[in-house]
């Protein structure tokens, strides 16, 4: 009975997380990356893929309660399958997952929000104002990047004993050991500014990269989602890194304009 209540509340979940994630990925996020910086089109739409990543962030962790184990979720007429673990691995999966799958959400929704709040936080700083809303969102980020990197050791050396999983569990230690770095660096820097009480320096970058930084999450979480377990740190990393190489390439064919917005924040 409770299995069935869940199916009912995931399948109305599921089309909501799918259309708001399509939505913020493949039309707020490119609307704002180049419309001009300050209209309303970029004002607009950098809301709109906030707003998207609340609700995505919040989707995801209900989703993430079926992933776990496997499921079908049945939408109107078409079946959802959930890629859960092997009948031979599931019993090596804590539950600690669903806790550590939370802080990477929660994580990635920070460098939403903080992004979005960086030219705030600039003209605040400028007359002298530093809010608290601010300064607790970097403090609960710190906490969250510690326990992303504890919870995401932990549930690898839970992964590492499946049969079907490479034993060496080396290079998922060191990755996740640097995004917990990431994260916590990058807290710490926008606590900085209110303890040094000084506006952020090149705040048109810091929200350039927390964006992007943000958007590879939401193409990364495909993969993360909808591949077996087996093969999920593969897809996920080359899904990131071709979204960052992408931003890379566009950053490049617009050098001239990034060197004059450079100019203006000197």
């Amino acid at each position: 009975m409770e299995h069935a209540m869940l199916d009912s509340i995931l399948a109305v979940v599921l089309p909501i997380h799918i259309v708001v994630g399509a939505i913020s990925a493949l039309v707020a996020f490119p609307v704002a990356a180049f419309a001009v910086k300050g209209s309303r089109p970029h004002v607009a739409a950098g809301r709109c893929f906030v707003a998207g990543y609340v609700v995505i962030c919040l989707t995801g962790l209900l989703l993430e309660m079926e992933r776990t184990t496997g499921g079908t979720i049945r939408v109107l007429w078409t079946d959802f399958k959930l890629v859960g673990p092997k009948v031979s691995d599931s019993g090596h999966l804590p539950p600690l997952l669903f806790f550590a799958t939370a802080t990477l959400d929660l994580a990635f929704l920070y460098l939403a929000v903080s992004g979005w709040r960086v030219w705030g936080r600039a003209r605040d700083a400028g007359r002298g104002v530093f809010r608290r809303f601010d300064t607790i969102l970097a403090v609960s980020a710190m906490l969250v990047a510690i326990a992303f990197g504890v919870s995401w050791w932990m549930v690898v050396d839970a992964v590492s004993t499946m049969p079907s999983a490479p034993k060496s569990n080396v290079v998922p230690h060191l990755f996740f050991t640097g995004a917990a770095l990431v994260f916590l660096v990058d807290a710490g820097l926008d606590l900085r500014v209110r303890l040094t009480r000084r506006p952020p320096r090149a705040w048109w970058f810091k929200h350039a990269r927390k964006m992007v930084m943000a958007q590879i999450f939401l193409a990364a979480g495909i993969p993360f989602r909808c591949a077996d377990l087996e093969h999920v740190g593969f897809w996920t990393t080359a899904t990131a890194f071709m979204v960052l190489l992408t931003g890379a390439i566009a950053a490049l064919h617009f050098r001239h304009r990034l060197r004059i917005e450079a100019a203006r924040t000197t």
